[in-house]
């Protein structure tokens, strides 16, 4: 389905990329297009193992010349020709566009805007990349492109053609869990019943990374709260230290009451019964007690720094 188009073709495959843009219907920025040709002319991709993530020796600093243009031109103008590129036959340009897919459109802050003003990003370039990353999921590289994706689904609320890709997958997918993770920063409580699922089915890696990534969302609602605090609580006593350290940490951090008391005592149990190596590393989760937020109890507040005294002795 896809190929390498052998260097020195710059102008042909540029002119290739503006026939396909045009029948996809995206405008296209012929500046940046530009660049990423001269990337694929001019710089070392490497072996497979740095697809995606990694790119070398550049004859005139094409990368970082790149980054700024995006940088400048911002999200939404930069996506529809990284998407053109990521979609077409060449599979160097896929892989030099999904290194700034997972450089900048997996966390830029522009991200936020464009969350608020869906329609900065056309229709037509979000439904691209979806069907363009289908077509080359089963390419390993393609997953560095993965928390791109999903912002971009999630916010131009294209959640069905998403978990479409995400249903396709076999699975013992070892990776599989990380479309639920990505998927929560803009997905928030709409994929918190996908979120759960897969913390029940899947590994303990699955489950601890389904609760850390519910327990970084910014500005949790009352609403959403009401729905994680419950949850995060069941994991208190997981044998997984990893997934009951993440749990109480998300309990102290975002949530209040019978909670947060659970939390502690959850902690101070663990400090009685674990070795003490074992317990030390609950100072992360107590370290997230926030008593000048007034979140927490003047008790509540108490217990915690008792119990940071405790870890640090420890």
């Amino acid at each position: 389905m896809f190929q390498r188009i052998k260097k020195g073709s710059g102008i042909a495959l540029a002119v290739f990329l503006l026939f396909l843009a045009n029948n996809c219907g995206i405008k296209t920025d012929k500046e940046l297009m530009k660049e990423l040709v001269a990337i694929k002319e001019n710089c070392n991709l490497g072996d497979n193992t740095k697809h995606g993530w990694k790119i070398d020796d550049c004859k005139n600093d094409e990368v970082e010349k790149t980054k700024k243009s995006i940088k400048e031109k911002g999200v939404a103008n930069s996506l529809p020709t990284l998407v053109v590129a990521f979609s077409g036959e060449d599979d160097d340009l896929a892989i030099i566009s999904t290194f700034f897919f997972n450089w900048n459109i997996g966390n830029s802050f522009d991200l936020n805007k464009i969350a608020k003003n869906p329609e900065l990003i056309d229709d037509k370039v979000a439904k691209e990349f979806l069907k363009a990353f289908d077509k080359r999921k089963e390419d390993r590289y393609t997953r560095y492109a993965l928390r791109a994706l999903a912002n971009v689904a999630m916010i131009k609320g294209m959640q069905d053609e998403y978990w479409k890709i995400v249903d396709s997958l076999p699975k013992d997918d070892i990776g599989k869990g990380q479309f639920y993770s990505a998927a929560v920063t803009y997905g928030r409580l709409s994929v918190f019943d996908r979120i759960k699922e897969r913390a029940e089915i899947g590994k303990p890696f699955d489950q601890l990374s389904m609760i850390s990534s519910t327990g970084i969302i910014q500005d949790l609602t009352d609403e959403e709260l009401k729905e994680l605090c419950p949850w995060w609580s069941k994991y208190l006593d997981s044998e997984n230290k990893s997934t009951a350290k993440s749990a109480s940490r998300n309990l102290i951090f975002k949530c209040s009451g019978e909670f947060v008391d659970n939390a502690l005592s959850s902690i101070e149990k663990r400090i009685k019964e674990m070795p003490a190596k074992d317990a030390k590393d609950f100072r992360f989760s107590v370290n997230f007690s926030r008593c000048d937020e007034k979140r927490l109890s003047e008790e509540q507040c108490k217990k915690a720094e008792t119990l940071k005294n405790k870890l640090e002795k420890m």
